[in-house]
């Protein structure tokens, strides 16, 4: 038959079941407490490690915005240097027009040659000149013969 238990053996029982409860609870609590003790040293550390993200970004942001009016600045100095080379382009000779204007002082020089030789030989033909001033005139050179 099995044992029967008295009042006192169940006060008994639920005596101690009531103590281990009551130390597990408090166990329980330490560990709570030592776990909200890490948790606010976290938290204090991650507080700590945030402010310093947070002041060297606000330096990393100066840098850009220093950098930014710098940018502005040579912007400024660039577009005021296209301009000038675009007045420069606008009023400067290019090749092409420098050939055609020697072409064209050539061509000129040529004719003022004809003409001095011309010259030269009417006035050998009117005796107004020499054979031998005449051919002096023409070895000068400065007369045109192309």
């Amino acid at each position: 038959m099995p044992q029967e238990f008295t009042l006192h053996d169940v006060v008994a029982q639920i005596s101690q079941l009531s103590k281990q409860l009551a130390d597990f609870a408090n166990a329980t609590l330490a560990r709570f407490a030592q776990i909200d003790d890490r948790h606010t040293e976290l938290m204090e550390a991650i507080n700590v490690l945030s402010t310093d993200t947070d002041e060297r970004f606000n330096r990393v942001d100066e840098r850009f915005g220093k950098m930014d009016e710098r940018f502005g600045k040579m912007d400024e100095r660039f577009g005021k240097i296209e301009g000038r080379i675009g007045n420069i382009e606008n009023s400067m000779v290019t090749k092409h027009d420098l050939n055609d204007k020697f072409s064209d002082l050539r061509g000129q020089l040529i004719i003022d040659g004809k003409k001095t030789d011309r010259l030269i030989d009417v006035l050998h033909e009117r005796k107004a000149i020499t054979s031998k001033h005449r051919r002096e005139i023409l070895a000068i050179g400065q007369v045109g013969h192309a």
